[in-house]
């Protein structure tokens, strides 16, 4: 087909004065050069794209590598501390040609799934997920509802009946989450409310409440019935190293005083266009790792990327 409108094309071509030939020849060569001119550029853009995504891919490599190595530092020197890390701390470390800066938070600073009572569950959903107190309640009691081996269900809870009832696949567990992602499974749970709350929530520790010094500011929110002054207050003095600290504004009921084993290390790595690629692992450094490492690495969570303003995360 193609070679039959060529000669064709070229047939009429040869019955046109010399002139008029030229003329169509010379449009003829002008649509092919714009023919090939979009290829081109369609050509480059693609190209262009899949330059980006490998370079993206080796930056998340990298951050895993340089972040894992930068943990691993971390652990060590918390390993040998003369005294236990009981707050949250910031840590840097030179690798290669790079700064690294390392975020410890002990466990005790997380809501625990497992171990939190409905009270402080019903409180990080009003304070941190911004839930009204009814809605926060009724995900507290299905929370406790999921994880206990009864049947029976609370008040506003769910068990499996309301589950099948609602056309949802999964079930309660009667059992612990594995991970703050099993939450998700939890009846009412959506991805948005899941968001709001992943970073301060855990199932390392099984502690029923949390200790001050080593919460973020959204936890010492949720400490602090919502008031972000008294976090801030706080959170400074806890910078500074004061040695007391008043926390008398929290709900006392929410209040654990820890010092376990159990810490979350955040790598931060620098990333393109001004984000900041971020490796973390849950570790214990009261257990014994693999091959006679003097720490278990307890979950490894994959590299995330985001913009912040400090460089390093909230």
């Amino acid at each position: 087909m193609r070679r039959a409108a060529v000669w064709s094309a070229g047939a009429i071509v040869g019955r046109l004065s010399p002139h008029r030939a030229a003329g169509m020849a010379l449009v003829a060569v002008m649509w092919v050069v714009a023919a090939l001119s979009i290829f081109a550029m369609s050509l480059a853009a693609s190209s262009r794209g899949e330059v980006r995504s490998a370079q993206s891919a080796r930056g998340f490599a990298e951050a895993a590598a340089y972040g894992d190595a930068a943990i691993q530092l971390a652990a060590r020197e918390l390993k040998f501390a003369t005294d236990p890390v009981d707050r949250r701390l910031t840590l840097s470390y030179p690798i290669d040609d790079r700064q690294l800066v390392v975020r410890v938070s002990p466990g005790g600073g997380f809501v625990d799934l497992n171990g939190a009572s409905q009270a402080l569950l019903r409180d990080l959903f009003v304070f941190g997920a911004g839930l009204d107190a009814e809605q926060a309640e009724l995900l507290a009691q299905r929370i406790a509802d999921w994880r206990d081996p009864d049947e029976d269900a609370l008040p506003l809870g769910a068990e499996n009946p309301a589950y099948e009832a609602a056309g949802v696949a999964f079930r309660t567990r009667g059992g612990p989450f594995d991970t703050p992602e099993d939450l998700l499974q939890v009846l009412g749970v959506s991805f948005d409310i899941y968001d709001k709350i992943s970073g301060f929530v855990t199932t390392q520790t099984g502690a029923a409440g949390v200790d001050p010094l080593a919460a973020s500011k959204g936890v010492l929110r949720v400490l602090a019935r919502g008031d972000a002054a008294v976090a801030d207050v706080f959170s400074a003095a806890r910078d500074a190293k004061e040695p007391s600290i008043d926390t008398t504004a929290f709900t006392q009921e929410h209040i654990l005083s820890s010092s376990g084993t159990v810490y979350y290390i955040e790598a931060f790595y620098p990333g393109e266009g001004g984000r900041t690629l971020a490796r973390a692992r849950w570790v214990d450094l009261g257990a014994e790792g693999p091959a006679g490492l003097p720490w278990r690495s307890m979950r490894v969570e994959p590299v995330r990327s985001f913009v912040s303003e400090d460089g390093h995360g909230a």
